[in-house]
Formats: structure tokens, sequence, C-alpha cells
């Protein structure tokens, strides 16, 4: 009995083993990978956010109001960010206002949301010549229409390059 038990423990061994030789995973991509440090990483981002937030040349304001939004204060920084890069690069701000009221106090009021806007930009860095600073009231509306939407997208500054 001894010897039959030798052979049959070879043929449950040899019966179990696999004769196909174990595969290997080949590499065949040869691109350079690229790797970023988190500081560049977050500059990449910074300035991905930046580019985005400069296609905005329109801060819009207020009725009567020559007040900064929150809202645009980021977009403002982006625009003198890019500024400060670009030194040799010069920004018209121009004020506008809706038709309400008397064409005397607009072009103040205009006159005084482009400064506010134009102050901004230096308190960031921005160097003041860079910078135009015009106030045109109501006279080159983006709209024309009688209706609250079209006058508060008239109380802007825009912002030229």
């Amino acid at each position: 009995m001894k010897h039959l038990l030798i052979p049959i423990t070879a043929l449950v061994v040899v019966g179990c083993s696999t004769t196909e030789a174990p595969s290997t995973v080949q590499d065949h991509d040869t691109t350079d990978v690229v790797v970023e440090t988190d500081a560049q990483v977050a500059t990449r981002l910074l300035l991905e956010q930046q580019t985005k937030e400069r296609r905005t040349h329109i801060v819009l304001f207020d009725f009567d109001s020559s007040q900064l939004r929150p809202e645009y204060l980021s977009i403002l920084r982006a625009h003198a960010a890019y500024l400060k890069q670009h030194p040799d690069t010069s920004l018209v701000v121009e004020g506008h206002t809706d038709d309400e009221g008397t064409e005397y106090y607009n072009l103040g009021l205009g006159e005084r949301r482009a400064q506010r806007v134009g102050r901004y930009l230096i308190d960031n860095g921005v160097k003041p010549s860079q910078l135009v600073v015009i106030g045109r009231a109501y006279h080159y509306p983006r709209a024309h229409e009688d209706t609250p939407a079209a006058r508060q997208s008239n109380r802007r500054v825009a912002l030229i390059y």
C-alpha cells in the first residue's frame, strides 16, 4: 500500500501545477510624467482661476452707489495680478450709469465708480500709470430698454485692455 500512495500523491501535485509561464506586466507607455509639487499645483490653479475671472470685464453697481460689491473683489484681484505680471499693459476703467437723474449727477457718479475700481486695483499692486480712469455717465448704455434689468446692466464699470 505504501507503493501506491507515492504515485497518487505525485499525480495530485502534478495535476494541480500549472505549465504556463507567469504573466508579466509590461509598460509600453514611454511618455514622461510631470510631477508637480503642492506649491506648483496651487500656483497653477490660482493662475487658471485668475484667467477665468479676468475674462469678466464688467463690474456692476447698485443704484446710486459707487461701493464695490463683494462678488467682484476676486475678479478685480485677478485683473490686478495680471497687470502686475504685465507692467507694460494699460487698462481703461470706464464708469457708467443708468439714465436716472441728471447728466451732471451721472457724470460724477460714473467717475466715482471708475475711481473706486481704479483705487482698488492700485491698492492691489497695479501702478497708477497703467490705468486710465474715465467717467461716462449714461451716454454709452449696454442695454437700451426701459426695464429694471436694463438699467442694472448699465450701472457698471467696464475694464478695457
